[in-house]
């Protein structure tokens, strides 16, 4: 499958960051500012097309939560989620780098779901690309629940999980089928250039790219 779209779905910020010094996004990704910290999360949010991200019900502003006042005069408005997060801990934030209190913030969350099932609807090529570093191993290294939530969500996609840890010295392939592809690779550190280069190579050797902009 040629991709036209790479959309990073976390499992941090860090993924949408890699592919973006790798000229690999061209908008932004729903996930890509999110800290979502378990595959769990994110079938979730694509099971319900993320209704249960953005239900004002799950949503806890911290320039609401007066013992939260110097984290946020530091770091800026976050907000928490019920389900997701450990609400008494600011730094558990779903949201860390957004105050969804703000419609402005909503209104681009919004559009970045409807860009998503444009590309769905279209079936325009997806390629979703998860990355996690050490001690981020919450997760099943083959989750095949995430592949299928995707799937059945009607995607024209593939998936690839990358495991940056300490424990391998060479990039390994753990696991491959049509739809899903599984590497663990040495970990550098999140914004090491060596990660980026593996990442980048890896990527190359499994996909062609004809990137659309879609803005």
């Amino acid at each position: 499958m040629e991709v036209s779209v790479v959309y990073s779905i976390g499992i941090r910020c860090y993924a949408e960051m890699i592919l973006k010094r790798l000229g690999l996004i061209k908008f932004s990704s729903i996930f890509g500012s999110l800290n979502l910290k378990s595959n769990q999360n994110i079938i979730k949010c694509f099971d319900t097309n993320f209704e249960i991200l953005f239900d004002e019900n799950n949503l806890i502003y911290t320039k609401n939560i007066q013992p939260m006042d110097k984290y946020n005069k530091r770091y800026g408005f976050r907000t928490l989620h019920r389900i997701f997060d450990n609400i008494n801990d600011f730094n558990s934030s779903t949201f860390a780098h957004h105050d969804l209190s703000d419609e402005k913030v909503k209104d681009h969350f919004k559009r970045g779901i409807e860009r998503l099932n444009y590309i769905k609807a279209n079936k325009i090529p997806i390629l979703f690309v998860n990355v996690s570093h050490d001690p981020e191993f919450k997760n099943n290294i083959h989750e095949q629940k995430l592949v299928d939530s995707i799937v059945n969500n009607g995607f024209t996609m593939k998936l690839i999980s990358i495991y940056c840890t300490k424990n391998v010295k060479i990039p390994t392939l753990c696991y491959i089928d049509e739809t899903h592809i599984i590497y663990t690779i040495p970990s550098y550190g999140v914004n090491d250039i060596r990660d980026d280069i593996i990442i980048k190579n890896i990527l190359s050797k499994h996909y062609s790219f004809n990137l659309l902009s879609l803005e």
